[in-house]
């Protein structure tokens, strides 16, 4: 019992940088990313209890249940936090429902000031088409009703969340 405690311990700590970096890809406040990262590590315990040596090893396997349990968790968070449909992207990302929400006044202040930035900088750099991409990313819609809306192949929509987070982190 106390190996095996031991060995999930070890597990965890190796597959902890890849649950971050699923985790960081989508604009969500710090308390739902930490939310995110349980929910990554909820997913790597259950690869640990659902693999099968047989059908391969185990960190391929891992990495593709932590990958998709987070994107699904991460989806509903997002459509959660959604109230209505695309448009322009708002003068200000504050006013996003699920963004903003901290318990730390001085955090919000810090975090209202940067989104601040960050929408200028979108304006200012983004294309027609990543606009409306973010603009839909932002109400929680799915890559596939965002290509559906767009009338674009999916791995459009992709290509310009992709452009987007380059652009945003520059």
């Amino acid at each position: 019992m106390q190996g095996e405690i031991e060995a999930q311990r070890k597990i965890l700590k190796y597959f902890a940088a890849y649950i971050r970096s699923c985790a960081r890809k989508f604009f969500l406040s710090e308390e739902d990313r930490q939310d995110l990262l349980q929910e990554g590590q909820i997913a790597l315990f259950r690869a640990i209890q659902r693999h099968r040596p047989a059908r391969g090893p185990f960190a391929p396997y891992a990495r593709l249940v932590i990958r998709r349990h987070i994107n699904r968790a991460a989806e509903k968070m997002i459509h959660h936090n959604a109230v209505e449909r695309p448009g322009e992207i708002p003068e200000d990302f504050t006013s996003l429902p699920g963004l903003m929400e901290t318990r730390n006044p001085e955090t919000s202040v810090m975090e209202k000031e940067r989104w601040k930035e960050i929408t200028a900088h979108a304006r200012k750099n983004l294309t027609h088409l990543e606009s409306d991409v973010l603009s839909m990313f932002l109400q929680g819609m799915s890559y596939r009703e965002m290509a559906r809306y767009l009338k674009r192949p999916t791995k459009s929509v992709d290509n310009a969340l992709r452009r987007i987070r380059a652009k945003v982190q520059a």
